[in-house]
């Protein structure tokens, strides 16, 4: 037997939905929900995430994974504040910033059918929120909706899936000290490259029946004066120097200075747009803490900037290009006791390889960027590490694995020090924008020349290369596949050998290969030989019957030439037809010989398509008129006979 579980209680601090595209076919969907230590404890085996507006699907199980302390870690010295943890079981927790992440986990699940315009949404409600809370109104009577929605794309049907949602490679940072210039540092990035719009979101209250539909059904929640969905923390009203929050739209990090302590919701909202189309959005929830921290003595590591002169934090690169940079944290500080401080480096980020330090697996395109030695990494005063990644033309592409003019790709470094009872954290977020080499266009094929032998030379165009990222020509015949390979970007013909266009036609056409490594195959029209069939009926005319090269194209003749060879090396023009006529029949006015015929059709270029040689033995067999003698005369010196006639008409 199954059990929904409906999570009650004031406990409840945020959460995300997120789903992975597995390589079946099917999503892993994941529910996380942020817990705070000293309310109720969460036990549920089992979570429901409530799926709405699709056909069949209404609800996805999701199985209790695993927890963790997302409390602040830090090094408590004798006589110093405590650390804050969660403790065990319901109340657990030992102060305000005690925080624990539960995560829950779908199996494979199938989506068969094409969303709605609206999209699918899934929610997952709780009853109450934390009761700590002061920019909503009545917390403790105020449910929580988390929410996601996966839209169509191009009309794709969910089996098998064709997206995977942003995900999150950061636990959210939730604790600071009054008066810190605070950073929430998230590293939302989406598995698929999508582009990635940030937005603050609606905070919703639950929902115990009806269909999903806001703002009517949940309703937003509402709240206290001085505080908006937009405004969640407080601003000038509150303190002259506090700093209201902003959130950063192409990051997502959250950065405001509260002098107000207290507990402030924060709700971020991301669009994932693929080819400018919007296949998702998903949200995070999170509960920002602000506390007094009486004898505070501590500042945030100092991240140097490691392009530009250390100037940067941004920087762009060739696909191919190795990147190396010496990452580099400083904090010369002492705990309460006199001690050094130490620096924990935790860097995110979906290109990063297995634990850090494999180059070859764990990030979505490999090769995979790696940092000197596995995390957590930990220095006296500061922490130093080293940045590898060897970038590949495989960088340069969309989602759909086409090539792309440029992709950036982004590095979260997170480096805290270990001053209780809140470290201080300071992020750098590294852009590393990789190139990639233009494509070039396709080229044109100017004419077909069939050999005697029935070999066929193929002449083509030669297309720009603005950027040099030619690779290669691949000729190609319907008939027999793969002909050749021409590696000189200046070499625009290819002889087939053996092709036989004497016996039949032969369809061609040429690949140009450019990109990065070759990655993009551009093909030209594919044109035909004009192969010529020779009809002799005997009776003194030869029928020659041939096909067109391909539709009619601005740069050929209006007109078809057509050859013989009489006599033997002597080719002469015997008729010029219009290119839609395809046939000819040709009087044999040469007593007996064996004649040879050919068709022609000229490119502007100066190249010449020429058809196979057909030949037979024709003799003229029409009949010489009858020639009238127009005088007869007799010299009388001679006694010789004088006889005239006129010159034969059919000559």
């Amino acid at each position: 037997m199954l059990f929904s579980y409906v999570s009650f209680g004031s406990h409840y601090m945020g959460g995300e939905i997120t789903w992975e595209c597995q390589g079946n076919g099917q999503y892993i969907f994941q529910l996380v929900i942020y817990r705070d230590c000293n309310g109720q404890d969460i036990t549920d085996p089992l979570q429901i995430i409530e799926v709405w507006d699709h056909p069949t699907v209404t609800e996805i199980q999701c199985f209790f994974a695993y927890s963790e302390d997302l409390s602040p870690p830090c090094t408590q010295v004798s006589g110093g504040p405590i650390q804050l943890e969660c403790g065990t079981g319901s109340s657990g927790g030992n102060g305000a910033g005690a925080i624990e992440r539960f995560v829950y986990i779908s199996q494979p699940v199938t989506l068969t059918g094409i969303p709605p315009a609206n999209g699918w949404s899934f929610t997952h409600d709780s009853f109450s929120r934390n009761n700590d809370l002061d920019n909503i109104a009545n917390p403790s009577s105020t449910g929580i909706t988390i929410w996601a929605r996966m839209y169509p794309l191009n009309s794709s049907n969910g089996s098998p899936c064709y997206d995977s949602s942003p995900q999150f490679g950061q636990n959210p940072l939730t604790i600071t000290c009054s008066g810190n210039d605070f950073t929430v540092g998230q590293n939302i990035y989406d598995p698929d490259g999508d582009s990635l719009v940030f937005s603050w979101g609606v905070p919703l209250d639950h929902f115990l029946s009806g269909t999903f539909n806001p703002p009517t059904n949940p309703v937003p929640v509402s709240f206290n004066n001085g505080y908006s969905f937009d405004n969640p923390t407080p601003d000038q009203a509150f303190s002259p120097t506090n700093v209201p929050a902003t959130l950063d739209p192409t990051s997502g990090a959250v950065n405001f200075t509260s002098n107000t302590i207290g507990n402030f919701s924060i709700n971020i909202l991301i669009h994932a747009y693929r080819n400018g189309q919007l296949v998702s959005e998903t949200m995070r929830e999170v509960q920002l803490i602000v506390i007094a921290c009486p004898n505070y003595n501590n500042n945030a590591p100092v991240i140097t900037p490691p392009f530009n002169g250390n100037t940067s934090f941004s920087t762009t690169v060739n696909a191919g290009d190795l990147v190396n940079f010496d990452f580099i944290s400083t904090d010369v500080e002492l705990l309460q006791d006199g001690s050094n401080q130490s620096n924990i480096l935790t860097p995110s980020g979906n290109q990063f390889g297995t634990n850090f330090t494999d180059p070859n697996t764990g990030c979505n395109l490999p090769p995979c960027a790696t940092m000197s030695s596995g995390i957590p990494i930990v220095g006296n005063q500061g922490v130093t590490s080293q940045f590898n990644w060897q970038t590949d033309c495989v960088h340069a592409t969309n989602s759909d694995g086409t090539p792309a003019a440029s992709k950036d790709y982004q590095f979260v470094f997170k480096v805290s020090d270990d001053y209780c009872t809140i470290p201080l954290t300071s992020f750098a977020t590294v852009k590393i924008t990789v190139l990639g080499e233009d494509a070039m266009d396709p080229c044109s094929i100017n004419c077909l020349q069939v050999d005697q032998n029935g070999d066929v030379t193929i002449n083509w165009s030669q297309p720009p290369d603005p950027t040099s990222s030619f690779v290669q020509y691949e000729v190609y015949s319907i008939q027999d596949g793969l002909v050749g390979t021409i590696t000189d970007y200046n070499t625009l013909s290819f002889v087939h050998s053996g092709a036989a266009a004497n016996a039949s036609a032969k369809n061609y056409f040429v690949t140009t290969v450019s990109g990065c490594n070759g990655t993009v195959k551009a093909n030209s029209d594919t044109l035909k030989t004009i192969y010529l069939e020779l009809t002799n009926p005997v009776n003194g005319t030869a029928i020659l019957d041939w096909n067109q090269p391909g539709a009619w194209q601005n740069d050929w003749s209006s007109f078809f030439k057509i050859y013989m060879e009489y006599p033997t090396g002597n080719w002469i023009l015997i008729d010029s037809l219009p290119f839609n006529q395809i046939q000819l029949l040709d009087t044999i006015t040469i007593c007996s010989a064996f004649l040879n015929y050919q068709i022609q059709l000229e490119h502007t270029s100066g190249c010449v398509f020429t058809s196979n040689i057909q030949g037979d033995d024709f003799e003229d067999l029409i009949k010489p008129a009858i020639p009238i003698i127009t005088s007869v005369s007799v010299d009388t010196t001679t006694s010789d006979v004088h006889i005239s006639w006129n010159i034969n008409p059919s000559e």
